[in-house]
C-alpha cells in the first residue's frame, strides 16, 4: 500500500503501512461554500427561527459577542467580521466581545481573531473559570439521575481497589526514584474523590457565568460545531455554557460524562448537552453563529438563529460530514492536526472515535504532535481516562501515543510511549497469530465511526 498522510501538526506525517491489513477512513466529500462572505451574510439575515440578527442588536440595550479560544478550527476573523457589519450601527460602546474559554488556558486575542482595529474599537474580555467575582448567579439546575450516579460511583470505587496494587507499585517506583512530578500524577486525585465528583455529577447545581453575558441583553454566539464526545457536538449554547461558566458548574456538567445517553455525535437525549443548553437558556436572549468545516477544512456550512434550531441543522450536516461505516479493527490508527493536536488533553478527544470500532483486546494508536505539551496532568490521567474512557474503551485496551512529546513525560499519563506508528504496531503485531487488522482514522476530530457486523 502507498504511504499515507496522517495529519499531525503544521506539517502531516507520512507513514508506511507495507503488508499490513489496513483501511483508510476519512470524512465524506461534501463541497466547500463558494462565496463565504455573502453566506454568512445571508444567514445572519435569514437565520433559523429568529429575527434578522441587525433587528435583534438594534432592540437591545448591551450586546456580548462571544467567540471560540483557538481549540476550533474555523475561520473566525472573517465571521467576526461579519457579524460586526451587521452590527454597524450600534454604539461600540453597547458592544463587549468576550473569548469563552471555560477551563481552557488563556489566550492572546489575536489568536482567535480579534484584530487590532477591533480590539481597539471594542472591549474585550478574556473569561477565567476560576475568577468567581467576575461570575454572576444565574439559577439552578435540578438534580437528575441520583441513583445511576451513585451506581457509578461505587463501581468506580470497586475497579479502583481493583486497580490499587498496580497503582501502589507505580506511586511507590516513582517515589523512590524521586520522580516528583510522576508522584503527583500516581496519587492524582484519590479514588474516593473521583466517586463523590461522579456523585455530585447528579445534585441540583448553580449556574454562575461571566456578568458581561449575564448582564447583556442579546449574546451572540460565534462558534464550530464539529463532533464532541461529551456534547455530541460542540457549538450552539456551548459556547455560553462551559465556555464563560465557573469551574465547579463546568466539572459537574462533565462529570456526567458515563451516562448512557452520553455519545459522540449524539445530540437529542444527551443529559450533558441537555444541561448545556438549559443553562444557556437561562441567561436569556441568544443568537448563535456556527459553522460547520469539511474535511479539507473549508467551510461546508453556516448555521445561525436560535441557538438550539440552527444547532440541530448544523449537526445534520456536521453527521453528513463524519459518519463512516466500517468492521471493527484488531488495531486503530486515530490521527489529528491541530488544533486538536497542540496538546495532549486536547488530543485525547480524538480517542472515543476510535474506540467506537476497535474490537476487545485491540489497540489504538494516537497520533499528534503535542507542540505545547501535556496540557494538563491530572485532568487527563484522573479524569478523562480513570472516569470518561472506563466506560468507553474495551477491557484490556492499550493506548498508544506518537507524538513530539518525550518519552519521559508520556510515562507519566496513561499512554504507552512510541516513537513511531510502525513501532507501536509492530508492539502489537507480536500479540496475535495472524496479521492484525488496521483502521486509520484520518482527520479523526471530524469522524463518526460506525461500526458494522465482520461478517
Amino acid at each position: 500500500m502507498e504511504e499515507i498522510l496522517l495529519p499531525y501538526g503544521e506539517r502531516p506525517l507520512s507513514w508506511a503501512p507495507g503488508a499490513h491489513n489496513v483501511t483508510v477512513l476519512r470524512c465524506n466529500d461534501i463541497p466547500a461554500l463558494g462565496d463565504l462572505r455573502s453566506s454568512l451574510q445571508d444567514s445572519l439575515r435569514r437565520p433559523t427561527r429568529s429575527q434578522p440578527l441587525r433587528a435583534r442588536a438594534t432592540a437591545a440595550g448591551r450586546i456580548a459577542i462571544l467567540v471560540s479560544d483557538p481549540t476550533r478550527l474555523f475561520p473566525q476573523r472573517t465571521v467576526l467580521a461579519a457579524v460586526l457589519d451587521e452590527l454597524s450601527s450600534v454604539d461600540p460602546r453597547r458592544i463587549t466581545i468576550v473569548v469563552a474559554r471555560g477551563n481552557h488556558g488563556g489566550t492572546d486575542a489575536s489568536a482567535v481573531g480579534i484584530a487590532g482595529d477591533i480590539a481597539s474599537r471594542f472591549r474585550i474580555v478574556n473569561h477565567d473559570s476560576l475568577d468567581g467575582e467576575s461570575m454572576a448567579v444565574v439559577g439552578t439546575l435540578p438534580a437528575r439521575e441520583r441513583v445511576f450516579f451513585l451506581r457509578q460511583a461505587l463501581r468506580h470505587i470497586g475497579r479502583s481497589l481493583l486497580r490499587a496494587p498496580l497503582s501502589a507499585r507505580t506511586f511507590l517506583g516513582r517515589l523512590s526514584a524521586r520522580d516528583w512530578q510522576g508522584v503527583r500524577a500516581a496519587a492524582g486525585y484519590t479514588m474516593f474523590v473521583r466517586a463523590l465528583c461522579i456523585c455530585a455529577a447528579s445534585l441540583r447545581s448553580t449556574v454562575r457565568i461571566r456578568r458581561e453575558v449575564v448582564d447583556a441583553d442579546l449574546r451572540i454566539l460565534i462558534g464550530q460545531i464539529k463532533p464532541h464526545f461529551l456534547a455530541g457536538f460542540s457549538g450552539g449554547f456551548k459556547a455560553v455554557f462551559p465556555g464563560c461558566a465557573g469551574r465547579t458548574g463546568i466539572a459537574q456538567n462533565h462529570f456526567m460524562m458515563n451516562h448512557p445517553s452520553v455519545a459522540l455525535g449524539r445530540s437529542e437525549g444527551n443529559i450533558i448537552r441537555e444541561h448545556i443548553e438549559q443553562a444557556g437558556r437561562l441567561c436569556g436572549e441568544s443568537f448563535a453563529v456556527n459553522v460547520v468545516m469539511n474535511g479539507g477544512n473549508r467551510v461546508a456550512g453556516i448555521f445561525a438563529g436560535d441557538p438550539v434550531a440552527s444547532h440541530r441543522r448544523g449537526a445534520e450536516l456536521c453527521r453528513r460530514i463524519g459518519k463512516v461505516e466500517t468492521p471493527r479493527a484488531d488495531i486503530v490508527i486515530t490521527a489529528e492536526g491541530f488544533p486538536e493536536a497542540m496538546n495532549l488533553y486536547q488530543l485525547t478527544k480524538i480517542v472515543p472515535a476510535a474506540a467506537r470500532i476497535v474490537r476487545k483486546g485491540g489497540a489504538i494508536i494516537c497520533v499528534g504532535a503535542c507542540r505545547d505539551g501535556i496540557g494538563g496532568l491530572t485532568v487527563l490521567n484522573e479524569i478523562t481516562f480513570k472516569i470518561g474512557f472506563w466506560n468507553l474503551l474495551p477491557r484490556n485496551m492499550r493506548v498508544y501515543l506518537v507524538s513530539d512529546l518525550p518519552r519521559r513525560d508520556v510515562a507519566h499519563t496513561e499512554f504507552i510511549y512510541a516513537g513511531t506508528v510502525d513501532e507501536a504496531v509492530a508492539r502489537e503485531k507480536t500479540r496475535f497469530t495472524t496479521p492484525p487488522s488496521v483502521t486509520v482514522l484520518s482527520g479523526a476530530g471530524l469522524l463518526i465511526p460506525e461500526a458494522v457486523d465482520n461478517h
